[in-house]
């Protein structure tokens, strides 16, 4: 039932951050690799100011349950930067609210976007390793992050946002913060500046 509302919920925010994240170009083959740093830097600046939530709102045990340190993929952002000479400080924002999560059901519905994106990543490293512009760049950390465990990561997911979300109550904050995040996502990708210090001006 979660699941269903989430998705219905949130297809117009799916759609319109598909559209700011390069996806069109990515399945094409057509992203350079000025796009792909700046959406690498884009995805790394959501991932780090979300994740850190799930700390103080998630129970020892709901986070044992849903595996929340083998799911944080800021790291693995932060290693793809690396690899590209890029430094968050690339990225700024003249203004942009930071998205807050105050209860597990909250970061339930955040989780809903971080997870999600991993669906399709498999096939984004797959599309990017055949991009002659990109693939001698970059070792994909982020991109098919969970390999072949993907599937299951995600369906356990699904089962532990279905235990949580045992109220209408619970359903409405979900999906209310779900949908909050994929606004805060698409803010970002919209809003942040990128620049480079000359050491990285070979863009």
């Amino acid at each position: 039932m979660i699941m269903q509302l989430l998705k219905s919920a949130t297809k117009p925010h799916h759609d319109k951050v598909e559209e700011l994240a390069y996806s069109n170009k990515i399945m094409e083959g057509t992203i350079n690799i000025e796009e792909y740093k700046e959406l690498l830097l884009k995805q790394h600046y959501f991932h780090k100011n979300i994740e850190p939530f799930f700390e103080k709102v998630f129970s020892e045990k709901e986070a044992i349950r849903l595996e929340v340190e083998r799911r944080k993929k800021t790291h693995l952002l932060k290693y793809d930067l690396l690899e590209l000479g890029l430094e968050e400080e690339a990225l700024n924002f003249e203004q942009l609210p930071h998205l807050k999560i105050e209860t597990a059901e909250e970061a339930i519905g955040a989780m809903y976007v971080l997870e999600g994106s991993t669906l399709g990543g498999a096939v984004i490293r797959r599309k990017l390793g055949k991009n002659e512009k990109i693939k001698g760049n970059s070792s994909f950390n982020y991109y098919g992050c969970y390999g072949e465990e993907t599937g299951e990561f995600w369906k356990k997911f699904i089962m532990q946002a279905t235990i949580m979300a045992n109220t209408e109550e619970k359903q409405e904050v979900i999906v209310n913060k779900a949908i909050e995040a994929f606004v805060y996502f698409e803010n970002i990708l919209k809003l942040g500046i990128v620049t480079f210090k000359p050491q990285h001006q070979s863009l």
